[in-house]
């Protein structure tokens, strides 16, 4: 009997196949996360260069200002006069 319950345990192979599908899933789930840490950092880094090259009032302000200078008494005229 024991023997029998033995040969059985040397021939079943689902527990091994399920302990190597979660370690792939892990090695997976594991290089997603620093994929997307290291991405998070790079797009930050190309935000935060990206604002300090546009000026502090920004390019609509200039915008408004040209047009309101062009069409005085307009909506755009109007709205380049709020603070």
């Amino acid at each position: 009997m024991m023997k029998v319950l033995c040969t059985r345990a040397a021939k079943c192979e689902a527990g091994a196949t399920a302990i190597e599908y979660s370690l792939t899933a892990a090695l997976v789930s594991m290089a997603l996360y620093a994929g997307a840490d290291r991405l998070g950092h790079t797009l930050a880094e190309q935000f935060q260069s990206l604002s300090r090259t546009i000026p502090a009032d920004g390019p609509r302000s200039q915008f408004l200002r040209t047009t309101a200078e062009a069409r005085p008494g307009s909506v755009i005229a109007a709205a380049a006069q709020e603070p």
